[in-house]
């Protein structure tokens, strides 16, 4: 129904200014997200699902969810969301 975003604008604007002012550091940072609009499938969207992914983000950002793993532990292994050639669809 919908993607998710990476709301990459600010590190850039930071980034910008860091190299303007000879204070970048390189390294990784993880930024905000959020989701695109639902578009076509807004209609069927229940307030109650909105409330639930409202929740679950907040939950992310504050701490009390954990996803598991870290978007610094890229790549995944190869097992993980990899499916092998023996496992293709037909």
């Amino acid at each position: 129904m919908t993607s998710t975003l990476r709301h990459i604008e600010p590190g850039i604007a930071e980034l910008v200014i860091a190299i303007h002012n000879n204070g970048f550091s390189g390294g990784n940072t993880v930024g905000p997200v959020g989701l695109a609009p639902f578009h076509d499938f807004d209609s069927v969207v229940t307030t109650e699902m909105r409330d639930t992914l409202d929740a679950v983000a907040a939950g992310l950002k504050n701490g009390s969810i954990t996803p598991g793993m870290s978007c610094l532990d890229w790549p995944l292994p190869p097992t993980v969301g990899n499916r092998g050639d023996d496992q293709a669809m037909a």
